[in-house]
């Protein structure tokens, strides 16, 4: 028997993992690992331009890349063939229905931390005002987490929204475009921060030094194409740690189905997918980390009544393309970072403050952008080759400030879930703002360059299993115990009650250490 079986191998995964040593634990997760035919080393730029045949590496066997041709649109990062492990095969587990929700779910080692963007930000004091326990709870746990991740960053005018600076790496370089973004920032810094708009660099878990075996970044760009790059960290590099010194049982080839309590126990029932049996693990506690909807499906699956109904949050998501006519016919950057150089956040008077992050077009292919444009397939390619060095993305995180949440997860107890979804927020002033402010920059843009994609698009799903003082049901309590068990903790952003303009996995993971921490404390 162990001490703990945490479910998922993802960042909360691993945060709890790391909090639980000492422990005989053991990870039960699907544990989907890549498989795809490696870049030859160099510059992406200069792969592209002097090797006869990528395609397998940059379009994929399965035609991976061409994905937005057809359907509903997919992260260009999601659907590279070196990131198709990140969501291979999770619809063949989930009887999931949806409205006006478009998901995306994990299964993979290291879950979707394979391909996220690498953004480390705290949350605010205000920020966490809904969360039941005190915000400095997490200080501890956020400075390990800064130590065991690696986060660059430095002080700037977002400072006092992202956090301390102490234990940062220094800043990742930026590109010419990045600079002369700030460049023109800085000249004009006063009129923007009196309308409430302040531009920095994000905090992103991105290495500039080298740390332990993980060598500094080389800024070639490679990102969308490449997993486990060993300066962009990911979960997997703790899980894989914590396994060769010992301090884990990883269990990979198993899908959670519930769990069943004991007297002073429990019993995890999964799924093996090598033989497709039955198999039943036993622990004292148990601790859900499978993503807020993975979470929340074996709660219900274990202690739901039929008809069961219970919230989801997600940031509503929007994206502005932005046109710089000094860069017009450019060359492409050749190197630099593939993630988001530039943060801009807005303070109003009168709401929670909105993140948008900056991006460049030179890490993706130009096949998710050329059919956006407007002009005839035969000229597409040699207009790209003039414009794509012009363009960047502004991609706008709002919010979840609705008290009652934004969606549901109804579960008919037949073991199928549906989720219904609506958005409380009328977007597009924020833009109109954002343009005229941006115009006064240099960049050019319109609502034609504006997109406000389906929700569930943007991945930060949250507060199906959300923590309250007094909390009952399909709550969690502040030390993450699910009220309907003994011995069921919740430590993923399903435990969230509330999701501000944030990447969530930062926060998601020193909340997963602060949950096992106290579990470790009060019960071992």
């Amino acid at each position: 028997m162990f001490d703990v079986l945490i479910v998922g191998s993802g960042a909360a995964a691993a945060a709890a993992a790391l909090g639980l040593r000492g422990l005989r634990v053991a990870v039960l997760d699907v544990g989907y690992e890549p498989d795809y035919e490696g870049l030859p080393p160099g510059r992406l730029y200069d792969i592209r331009r002097t090797s006869s045949d990528l395609f397998a590496s940059l379009i994929g066997r399965n035609f991976e890349a061409f994905e937005t041709l057809h359907g509903q649109r997919v992260s260009p990062k999601l659907k590279t063939p070196g990131m198709a492990c990140v969501t291979k095969n999770w619809r063949s587990f989930y009887a999931l229905e949806s409205c006006n929700f478009d998901p995306a779910l994990s299964l993979a080692k290291g879950g979707f931390a394979n391909a996220w963007g690498a953004g480390c930000f705290r949350f605010s004091h205000e920020e966490l005002r809904s969360f039941p326990f005190h915000p400095t709870e997490l200080d501890p746990h956020y400075d390990a987490l800064t130590a065991e991740l690696g986060i660059s960053g430095c002080k700037d005018d977002l400072s006092e929204f992202w956090g301390t600076t102490d234990g940062l790496l220094p800043p990742l370089e930026l590109s010419p475009w990045a600079l002369q973004f700030l460049s023109r920032y800085t000249k004009q810094r006063p009129a923007f921060r009196k309308a409430g708009i302040f531009v920095g660099r994000p905090r992103v878990a991105v290495l500039t030094r080298n740390l332990g075996e993980r060598r500094a970044y080389g800024y070639q760009t490679r990102d969308f194409f490449e997993p486990h790059q060993p300066s962009i960290y990911t979960p997997v590099f703790t899980i894989d740690r914590l396994i060769r010194e010992g301090c884990i049982t990883y269990l990979p080839g198993h899908f959670v189905e519930r769990i069943e309590e004991r007297r002073g126990h429990l019993e995890v029932r999964t799924t093996c997918l090598k033989t497709n049996d039955s198999s039943i693990f036993s622990a004292k506690k148990c601790i859900l980390a499978a993503g807020a909807i993975g979470s929340a499906r074996i709660a219900l699956n274990s202690f739901a009544q039929a008809r069961e109904r219970i919230p989801l949050r997600e940031n509503p998501l929007s994206f502005m393309v932005l046109f710089d006519p000094r860069r017009l016919g450019k060359g492409q950057e050749s190197m630099g970072f593939g993630g988001a150089q530039i943060s801009i956040v807005y303070r109003s008077p009168a709401a929670e403050p909105v993140q948008a992050s900056v991006y460049d077009l030179s890490a993706v292919l130009r096949n998710d952008i050329l059919f956006d444009l407007p002009f005839s397939v035969k000229s597409l390619p040699e207009l790209a080759r003039l414009l794509v060095p012009s363009f960047l993305v502004v991609q706008v995180f709002y919010p979840d400030d609705s008290p009652l949440g934004q969606g549901s997860i109804c579960w008919p107890g037949d073991g199928s879930m549906r989720i219904d979804f609506r958005e409380n927020l009328t977007r597009g002033k924020l833009e109109w703002l954002l343009a005229r402010k941006l115009l006064k920059l240099g960049y050019f843009t319109a609502p034609p360059m504006w997109r406000y994609p389906v929700s569930g698009l943007c991945y930060h799903y949250a507060g199906t299993l959300p923590m309250h003082r007094q909390a009952e049901g399909f709550q969690c309590h502040p030390d993450g115990r699910l009220a309907v068990s003994r011995h069921t903790y919740v430590a993923d952003a399903a435990n969230f009650p509330t999701l501000p303009s944030k990447n969530l996995t930062f926060t998601a993971m020193a909340n997963a250490m602060r949950i096992a921490t106290l579990l470790k404390v009060s019960s071992f």
